[in-house]
C-alpha cells in the first residue's frame, strides 16, 4: 500500500549525505527499471515541535550534502503487509532550498577582517 504525505506543513534537513542504495541480498547497487541509480537520502523531518528521522529512496542522485535544507516532493510511506510487514519512505524528488552549507569549517577570505 502507499500513503501519500502532504509535507508542506513540514521543515526538512538532510541530516547525512546521500549513499546508493544497496539490494539487501546481493548487496548490488540499486537502479530503477530504467535504469537510474536509487539513492537514500537521512532526512530530519520538522512540524515546529517534534522531529523524526527519514530515509527517503528516490531515483537519481540528488547532490545534497549535511545540514542543507530541502523541499521533499511526492514523499509517500509504502507498506507491504504478509510474512514480513516492512515499511519504507519514497519521494518523486527532494530539492535544495538554499545554497549547500561550506563544509569543513573554512571561512570566507574576508570573515574577521575589518570592513574597509
Amino acid at each position: 500500500m502507499r500513503f501519500p504525505i502532504d509535507s508542506t506543513r513540514l521543515t526538512f534537513v538532510v541530516a547525512d549525505a546521500p549513499e546508493q542504495a544497496r539490494d539487501f541480498k546481493t548487496k548490488q547497487p540499486k537502479t530503477t527499471p530504467e535504469g537510474a541509480p536509487v539513492f537514500v537520502v537521512s532526512l530530519l523531518a520538522m512540524d515546529g515541535k517534534d522531529s523524526a528521522p527519514v530515509r527517503v529512496r528516490l531515483a537519481g542522485d540528488p547532490g545534497l550534502v549535511q545540514g542543507q535544507p530541502v523541499q521533499v516532493a511526492g514523499l509517500v510511506l509504502n507498506k507491504s503487509s504478509g510474512a514480513s510487514d516492512m515499511s519504507w519512505w519514497t519521494a518523486d524528488a527532494v530539492q535544495p532550498l538554499a545554497p549547500a552549507p561550506s563544509q569543513g569549517g573554512q571561512r570566507p577570505a574576508s570573515a574577521g577582517k575589518p570592513p574597509a
